[in-house]
Formats: C-alpha cells, sequence, structure tokens
C-alpha cells in the first residue's frame, strides 16, 4: 500500500486479508471486527497488516506455504478451525454455538499484537505495550469502546494463558483450544517449545 491509508483504504485492505469477516451476519459485529482491526493498525507503525508476523519465531520458521507465520494467516486459521470445531461439536454433541460470537471472537483474539509488536517481517520483536500490558487486553478494550458484549470481551481475554481467567463460553473454549492448535503446530514444526509443554 502506497503512503498513508485513509480510514476507507484500510477498511478495504482488512476486508481483502480477513474474509472470514463476511461470514458474520450480524451488521454491528462485522463491522466492529473491521473498525478493529483498522484502529489498531493506524496506532502502529506496520505498513501492512500482511507484513506483521505472528511472533518473534516467525522468521527463522519453515515457511511452506506463502504467509506462513503471519498473523493474517494465524487469525483465519483459528477463525477456519474454531468454525469446523463448534460444528463438529454440535453435530456429534449436540452443544449449539453462537456463529457471529464464535468467529469475532476468534478475528479479534490476537488483534492487540498489531501493537505488542514492532519491527519488520524479518525481525521482529515486543513492543514497549507488548512488554507492559498482558497480551490480549488491548484488544478487549477495543471491544469495550465499541460496546461488544462482555461475552465476546472475555472470550479475548481468555484465550491466552497470560490471562488468569479459563473459557466460560463454548465460543471462547472453542478458540483458545483451535489458537493453541494453529500456534503449536507451526511451534512443533519449527522444532520450538509448545504452548502446551
Amino acid at each position: 500500500m502506497d503512503g498513508t491509508p485513509t480510514e476507507a483504504n484500510r477498511i478495504d485492505r482488512v476486508r481483502e486479508l480477513l474474509p472470514e469477516i463476511a461470514q458474520i451476519g450480524d451488521d454491528t459485529l462485522r463491522a466492529a471486527v473491521e473498525q478493529i482491526w483498522a484502529q489498531v493498525w493506524k496506532e502502529s507503525d506496520w505498513a501492512d497488516l500482511a507484513e506483521i508476523p505472528k511472533n518473534p519465531s516467525a522468521p527463522a520458521a519453515p515457511q511452506r506455504v506463502p504467509d506462513a507465520w503471519t498473523l493474517i494467516t494465524h487469525s483465519r486459521a483459528v477463525a477456519q478451525l474454531a468454525e469446523s470445531s463448534a460444528e463438529t461439536i454440535l453435530t456429534l454433541h449436540g452443544i449449539p454455538y453462537d456463529r457471529d460470537v464464535l468467529l469475532t471472537i476468534a478475528l479479534l483474539h490476537d488483534v492487540s499484537k498489531v501493537v505488542e509488536y514492532e519491527g519488520t517481517r524479518d525481525a521482529i520483536a515486543k513492543s514497549r505495550t507488548g512488554r507492559l500490558i498482558q497480551h490480549g487486553v488491548y484488544g478487549a478494550f477495543l471491544m469495550w469502546q465499541h460496546k461488544l458484549p462482555v461475552e465476546l470481551v472475555h472470550g479475548v481475554i481468555a484465550h491466552t494463558p497470560s490471562s488468569r481467567g479459563v473459557p466460560q463460553t463454548h465460543e471462547a473454549l472453542i478458540v483458545r483450544y483451535t489458537d493453541f492448535l494453529d500456534t503449536d503446530s507451526m511451534l512443533l514444526d519449527a522444532g520450538e517449545e509448545l504452548y502446551l509443554s
């Protein structure tokens, strides 16, 4: 993207990078997800969301497909894994879920990493914000600002072991486990210690 993107450009780019947002049926939730991603991007030094690695391990990790180990790819993977897991649980156990809630939590669970990390695609480190504020808290704060329901805010806070809270809704539980699944799959492939450890 050339120059400083406008708000509309940012929203368009978020939609392009995260097509799963379009699957959120509720207009208010869908718009909030787009606006929160655009806002953290604007607050960051990243030129493009597609360039943000998932974490500091990313530059040294195997890149088996284009854009592997990026924050965007991880967010998409968690959204897709969460939905397929929820459907399996619904089909085989009869436990219902709210698709819009699930996708909103999944797509926002790591949005704060946009400001928690700084650097380049090849050299990433925690920012001052990332060192001082627990992971997920800033994303949850932005969700509060957008007046999203407390269950959704809870899902973002409870997705990480950094939080003392454990998931209290099916949607939050599914996002926590699918986040671990995607992350640990990448860590195992890179020969690094798993979150599970």
